[in-house]
């Protein structure tokens, strides 16, 4: 079921897949720093918050940090981050990997970051009150809501409710046979 992945297995260019994992966090917390030399991706990206949750500080590019901070963004360079997240060269980011890797204070310090931008922007305890006033304004306003829904509007015309009036025939039709 990992062939595909499997198939980037490359010694010679030094990329090695090691397999599939059953435990994240357990693999995670055998390493000291994730590498996630991101070129694209857009909002949150998953394997940054599951180093942080793991404790691990993240190297990582502008592109792979963009979108991570949330309203902190202004606070945007590697003091504000859990790793380092500027890296725009092989050099930099090797720079930082190796710093991470091998200064106990640098690492200290990025591993409590990450910790506390997770409790900052990701944690459950602190975006739940709004989770939970969201879902009970929806309830209690569900009828304005549903009417001013111009996409279920347009799904609930009876062009594209065939199937549910063919439905309807098949049963009609059904009731009526004789025996």
């Amino acid at each position: 079921r990992h062939q595909g992945v499997q198939a980037l297995h490359n010694l010679k260019q030094g990329f090695h897949i090691k397999g599939f994992t059953p435990d994240l966090e357990e693999t995670l917390s055998q390493y000291r720093v994730l590498l996630a030399p991101l070129r694209y991706g857009a909002g949150i990206k998953g394997k940054i918050v599951d180093a942080w949750k793991c404790g691990l500080p993240v190297v990582t590019t502008p592109i792979g940090s963009e979108g991570m901070l949330g309203a902190l963004q202004e606070k945007q360079n590697d003091e504000h981050w859990g790793g380092s997240a500027f890296a725009t060269s092989i050099p930099e980011f090797c720079d930082a990997a190796v710093k991470l890797h091998c200064e106990e204070d640098a690492w200290n310090s990025a591993v409590k970051r990450g910790r506390e931008i997770l409790e900052e922007l990701y944690s459950a305890s602190s975006h739940w009150g709004n989770v939970a006033q969201s879902l009970e304004d929806a309830v209690q306003h569900r009828a304005k809501r549903r009417s001013v829904d111009m996409m279920r509007s347009l799904l609930w015309q009876e062009k594209t409710r065939s199937t549910e009036y063919f439905s309807r025939w098949i049963e009609a039709k059904n009731r009526n046979k004789p025996d």
